[in-house]
């Protein structure tokens, strides 16, 4: 496969959260198309098991490289904490994942040395933060608080419909971190990256909330830069990115409608991902149209 600085930038996550990212990337990367993949189908990739969330990542990979996308974004703490070791080396694009950016913030931004990760059941227990942290400075504590219920109150809209369960189910599950000791909080999954103001009005003696997203966008660019893959922006470009939107599942009008609030712009179309190729047949799928102008 031949990367080609023409081809778009591949996103996956298991459903809306990850559109916190894309939004960073196709801010830093105006001129940029992107393919994004909600595995919905699949959602929350949290709770399922290492081996389920490999498979289902190296379905939608593969599909990618039958795209021919130029850098894959697993915009997904769990996929990036559990897959992204795995299946790293078996594309010829880049794939990245999201805790790296996150461990690189919050290690400079720790001012007593502890810091605390909310993030899905898998991600903690994978111990990724952790151990990205502690790469960096390996004198620094890191503290893990899962909270599967916030993953799936801000899939179905909460902040709009209840912000104040909403609220109350964010205090219940960043306290015991600040209880702890912790000064420094990481968004450790996609899906809270929408929360971060609201956990500083909830706690405004926090240090920091850490928001991977704007880091990784940055790290998208410069990858794109070092390897010559820039796409330059056409002329009479109306500024707006072309996109393209996928999930698994059926729930597109809920996709669209939350989505376009996580994303910040409006979102049309959304298309069913290819059945099999979460069966990893991809081959013939792709006649071209997936990258055709919105």
């Amino acid at each position: 496969m031949v990367i080609d600085s023409n081809g778009c930038i591949g996103m996956l996550d298991s459903g809306v959260g990850g559109l916190a990212v894309a939004r960073e990337v196709l801010r830093a990367l105006p001129a940029e198309r992107l393919i994004y993949v909600g595995d919905t189908a699949h959602f929350p990739y949290g709770t399922r098991t290492a081996g389920e969330v490999v498979s289902h990542v190296r379905d939608i990979l593969d599909f990618f490289c039958d795209a021919g996308v130029k850098a894959a974004v697993l915009a997904c703490n769990t996929a990036s904490a559990v897959a992204l070791p795995v299946l790293r080396d078996r594309y010829p694009f880049q794939v990245v994942g999201v805790i790296d950016a996150g461990a690189r913030m919050a290690a400079t931004s720790t001012r007593n040395g502890c810091i605390g990760v909310l993030a899905t059941e898998r991600t903690v227990q994978s111990g990724a933060y952790g151990e990205a942290v502690r790469r960096l400075r390996p004198e620094l504590r890191v503290l893990g608080q899962s909270a599967p219920a916030l993953v799936t109150m801000v899939e179905e809209g909460y902040g709009e419909k209840d912000p104040a369960a909403l609220d109350a189910a964010i205090a219940e599950h960043v306290r015991p971190l600040i209880e702890a000791g912790a000064d420094t909080v990481i968004l450790g999954c996609t899906h809270f990256l929408a929360l971060g103001g609201r956990i500083r009005q909830l706690f405004p003696g926090i240090g920091a909330v850490i928001d991977p997203a704007a880091e990784t966008a940055r790290q998208v660019a410069d990858l794109l830069a070092e390897r010559g893959l820039l796409q330059e922006p056409p002329r009479g470009a109306n500024g707006l990115p072309r996109c393209r939107f996928l999930i698994s599942g059926h729930d597109a009008d809920h996709f669209r409608l939350v989505g376009s609030r996580i994303l910040g712009r409006e979102i049309g179309a959304v298309e069913p991902f290819p059945a099999r190729a979460l069966a990893g047949r991809v081959q013939g799928l792709l006649d071209g149209s997936i990258l055709d102008e919105e």
